[in-house]
């Protein structure tokens, strides 16, 4: 019992007092001016990111720029939630304790009432949060629009924050892991695509209403990742097909 309300204090610790602290708003500058000058990018749906009102952005998850893409293409700043074990790194805890990230106790699981209770808190003040629900780095082969495979928990979160649930495909963010990618120059190319926000359902329990969610968010996905990938191809050219 001790413990775990000394583990409850320290995480309360870790949580941001100022909705987006200056640091924040100069690191999200300067990543979209790196951005421009380093890359080209399909952006659709941007609009839904405008909504009004607390929003959980869900997304797929295929590599660690798909954080920066997100971000880069929303017209709203976003806190995240990440794992607690990037809290105890030096400065990686420290970048993203300033970029207003919440910490996850256990792996995926949004069971941990300190982190639950933190996130639906700042969804009823009306702010945007983002997770993937993958809670991993995955191929497009064992992504969940792939298997159907993801964390449940995040329905749960949007019901109790009173949040619209926003889904977001990103497709390959992964081009800047090349040492090229970053050259000033519009070269590296990756797209995103945010959908229509869904509301949560009416007229059932919450644990139905989360579950009703999270299927949606799934069916959207796969919506949305074709149309996407459609896009990029129009721009860019058909990505060549390994030998």
């Amino acid at each position: 019992m001790v413990k775990t309300e000394q583990r409850a204090s320290k995480l309360r610790e870790l949580t941001p007092k100022r909705q987006h602290p200056l640091f924040f708003r100069v690191m999200h500058f300067l990543a979209r001016v790196v951005y421009f000058l380093s890359s080209r990018s399909v952006e659709l749906g941007v609009q839904h990111t405008a909504t009004e009102g607390g929003l959980l952005v869900a997304c797929n998850h295929l590599s660690p720029y798909d954080v920066p893409c997100v971000l880069k293409a929303s017209k709203r700043p976003f806190d995240f939630i990440s794992l607690e074990r990037f809290a105890t790194m030096f400065f990686v805890g420290w970048f993203f304790r300033h970029l207003n990230v919440i910490f996850l106790k256990r792996g995926g699981d949004l069971g941990d009432s300190a982190t639950l209770k933190e996130a639906a808190k700042r969804l009823r003040q009306g702010r945007a949060i983002g997770i993937f629900p993958e809670a991993e780095m995955r191929s497009e082969e064992t992504s969940a629009i792939a298997t159907g495979e993801f964390y449940e928990g995040f329905g749960k979160l949007a019901v109790l924050g009173r949040a619209k649930l926003v889904p977001a495909v990103v497709l390959d963010s992964k081009n800047f892991g090349r040492p090229s990618g970053w050259l000033p120059w519009p070269r590296t190319e990756w797209g995103v695509i945010y959908g229509e926000p869904i509301e949560i359902p009416k007229g059932c329990s919450s644990i139905e209403a989360a579950e009703r969610l999270e299927q949606a968010w799934l069916d959207s996905l796969r919506r949305l990742e074709p149309q996407l990938r459609a896009a990029l191809n129009e721009r860019f050219g058909p990505k060549p097909i390994p030998e």
